[in-house]
């Protein structure tokens, strides 16, 4: 069995969305997307809703494909349809259970009265079908509470790793009133098997503020745990919980030099902000590393810090200049975010 979110690979490990495509701040467009038999041009005026819903009820798959397509660029324009797309999904038809998933997914929150339609397709014997059921959940967000006992069972089990990924993910964004069992369950999956799962179970605890302090005992093994690989998440979950950065700085900067998912640990400046000041002098001196990969997630991290990096910003600008266009690129980036009001490159 294929694991939908990894290009295919029976390796869940190289994963879409677990390890963050931070230098060019898009993430590919995920294998288990519903797939589209044509690229559709969005239409020049808005599309008539009803005549929308009506193609996905054909067994049509490119007027499916451009329906669903269209309805997904009105996002929460679309609600007005959640009846019958909940109605359509019922039906269970393989040519657009997965696509109408993907609409809801994009109406977020308003897509709330589809829930229980969206609940029954989380044990669906289609494990993409689960995959899309999660995340659909994860956009309405709170109002998706009732199904935590579904996602708990989710992540505990032995589903594909994708799947219970996305389960941790949507408990993160149901949030705070998930309760102490899921809270647990999530706790557990620090340790879980695939490391993409233990990343998102790290990040869903971050989210979740007071009810996530139970966590703390565990994140903290886990930021000194080189077994779990999971530093960089660990850290930004801890951040969100104690607004504590003494202790978390050391660790991403050790990572950024000497880990081995230095872009995980640039990116993981982003949740510090400001707040990452301190690393600064450092930070500055690895722009120096005979390193290229080194260089290009320092300069990341002092793009997210932000304007407190303007101490390195002359050392980014002559990178900016490097003949290797990956590192000017990255460079140029971070002297947008560190001096956002000059747009010229010096």
């Amino acid at each position: 069995m294929k694991d939908p979110s990894n290009g295919g690979s029976d390796d869940p490990e190289t994963s879409c969305r677990a390890h963050w495509d931070h230098r060019t701040a898009n993430r590919s467009r995920c294998p288990a997307e519903p797939a589209r038999s044509a690229s559709p041009t969005p239409p020049a005026t808005p599309p008539d809703l009803k005549a929308l819903v009506a193609d996905l009820r054909t067994a049509d798959q490119g007027r499916i494909d451009r329906a669903a397509l269209a309805m997904e660029q009105l996002g929460p324009r679309a609600a007005a349809a959640v009846p019958e797309l909940a109605e359509i999904l019922d039906m269970d038809r393989p040519e657009s259970r997965r696509h109408v998933l993907a609409v809801l997914r994009s109406i977020g929150p308003a897509a709330a009265p589809a829930v229980p339609a969206i609940r029954r397709k989380l044990f669906h014997a289609d494990f993409h079908t689960q995959y899309w059921a999660c995340r659909a959940l994860g956009a309405v967000g709170p109002a998706a509470k009732v199904a935590v006992g579904d996602l708990r069972q989710l992540l505990s089990q032995d589903a594909v790793a994708s799947v219970r990924r996305n389960a941790a993910i949507t408990l993160g964004q149901i949030g705070p009133e998930i309760g102490t069992d899921a809270v647990e369950t999530l706790i557990a999956a620090l340790r879980d098997k695939m490391h993409p799962v233990r990343v998102e179970a790290a990040l869903a605890l971050g989210n979740l503020g007071k009810a996530g302090t139970p966590a703390l005992p565990e994140l903290r093994l886990a930021l000194i745990d080189a077994r779990r690989s999971i530093k960089p998440a660990a850290a930004i979950a801890l951040w969100r919980l104690t607004k504590k950065a003494d202790a978390l700085l050391p660790v991403l900067l050790r990572e950024l030099k000497d880990g081995d998912l230095p872009s995980d640990a640039a990116a993981a400046f982003a949740a510090f902000g400001a707040d990452a000041a301190p690393a600064v002098p450092e930070l500055r001196q690895l722009l120096e590393s005979d390193n290229p990969e080194t260089v290009m997630s320092a300069m990341e991290a002092l793009g997210h810090i932000g304007l407190p990096a303007a101490a390195a910003r002359e050392r980014i600008a002559a990178l900016a200049k490097d003949p290797e266009e990956e590192i000017a690129e990255v460079a140029k980036a971070a002297l947008e975010k560190i001096s956002p009001s000059d747009r010229r490159v010096p």
